[in-house]
């Protein structure tokens, strides 16, 4: 499939609705004030050149990550923000958490830390996230305490719907 504009809102809501299947059990919450953003552009304003099914994907992923890796059926918090033609996600879950040492090898390829062991998974995930988000242009970064949770920060270029 090509490249082309695509509603960013069609992407999340589609990603979210695929992890919540998943995991019935589990919210996740979309924060964005009064449902508008930053620019006061509604979300449904807004476009992203995009490949629709790898940016699913990589959301779907990092939304599948955050709800796996919560230590209870608290809320994971979808936060979306756009300024100058950029469009910021930041998926924050109160997971268990990265240890520092295994963050700077977090987007290596078929890499699991020892602390996941016990929970499925071949460790390609966010090496597959970071290579879809590069590849439209954007950047990816995670942040993370132990036993306290993880953000996962996706930024992609956007521009506003042509009417």
């Amino acid at each position: 499939q090509s490249f082309k504009l695509i509603l960013f809102d069609e992407i999340i809501f589609h990603a979210i609705d695929a992890v919540q299947a998943r995991y019935p059990d589990r919210t996740v919450l979309l924060r964005s004030p009064d449902e508008l953003l930053n620019n006061s552009e509604p979300l449904s304003n807004v476009e992203v050149y995009c490949n629709r099914d790898l940016l699913e994907t990589a959301f779907i992923n990092v939304l599948d990550n955050a709800l796996k890796f919560s230590v209870s059926p608290e809320a994971v918090y979808l936060h979306i923000s756009i300024d100058n033609n950029r469009i910021e996600c930041r998926i924050q879950d109160c997971g268990v958490g990265i240890h520092n040492d295994d963050l700077e090898h977090i987007f290596t390829p078929f890499y699991r830390s020892s602390e996941t062991s016990m929970i499925s998974g071949t460790g390609i995930g966010l090496a597959l996230v970071k290579a879809i988000i590069e590849v439209h242009q954007g950047s990816v970064g995670i942040s993370s305490m132990p036993k306290r949770g993880t953000t996962v920060r996706i930024e992609l270029p956007c521009m506003e719907k042509r009417v």
